[in-house]
């Protein structure tokens, strides 16, 4: 018997053995690919999708999505796009599939003649800080459908928002650290603030 078939026969056999046995007790023999991690970046009236998957070889998966208008702020909603435009438009961009992003709706002067600073989601939620004093909360839970379900009086500026938990945390600039309470997310209450420290931004350690 050839030396070749002496080495390669019990590779093929255990090899049968492994699929057998994996098809049997359900042992997953394909593993499926892993998900594409993505960016989405403006650039004035542009958007780019970007796949983030190894972060030292990233790539443009989507290039200058042309937009009417300018797009200043984005958040994420499930596999929705929520992009704010420079006339106050709500533009919603479905990104299911990275590569192929679909424009699926524009609600128009959304914010009410004011630019948004900051938006965060949160569950069913979005926290919007306006330019002016007002604060929305809008609910979410049908993404093409946000509607506004509460308004705060907010004198400072909001630049940044994360959410730990049942908690906001809102960097306000000279204004300082936020923390806000969003057990009831549609009246949410302040808890603390650091007004001697300057906070232009936040984020959160995983």
């Amino acid at each position: 018997m050839k030396m070749w078939v002496i080495f390669v026969m019990p590779l093929v056999l255990l090899t049968a053995c492994i699929h057998f046995l994996g098809e049997e007790d359900g042992i997953p023999v394909d593993l499926p690919e892993p998900s594409v991690h993505c960016i989405a970046s403006v650039e004035y009236d542009k958007l780019f999708i970007i796949d983030a998957l190894n972060p030292l070889d990233m790539k443009i998966v989507k290039k200058k999505i042309k937009s009417e208008d300018r797009l200043y702020r984005l958040e994420m909603n499930g596999t929705y796009l929520y992009t704010f435009h420079e006339n106050h438009d709500l533009a919603i961009f479905d990104i299911s599939e990275p590569s192929s992003p679909v424009p699926v709706k524009t609600v128009k002067n959304f914010t009410l003649e004011d630019y948004v600073n900051a938006a965060k989601i949160v569950g069913d939620y979005m926290y919007m800080k306006l330019s002016s004093e007002q604060m929305w909360i809008v609910d979410v839970c049908d993404s093409l459908n946000p509607s506004v379900v509460s308004t705060l009086t907010f004198k400072t500026d909001i630049f940044s928002i994360i959410e730990s938990g049942s908690h906001l945390y809102m960097a306000s600039g000279k204004e300082g650290l936020i923390v806000m309470d969003i057990t009831d997310p549609t009246s949410p209450t302040l808890v603390k603030d650091l007004p001697w420290l300057i906070f232009n931004d936040i984020a959160p350690l995983e």
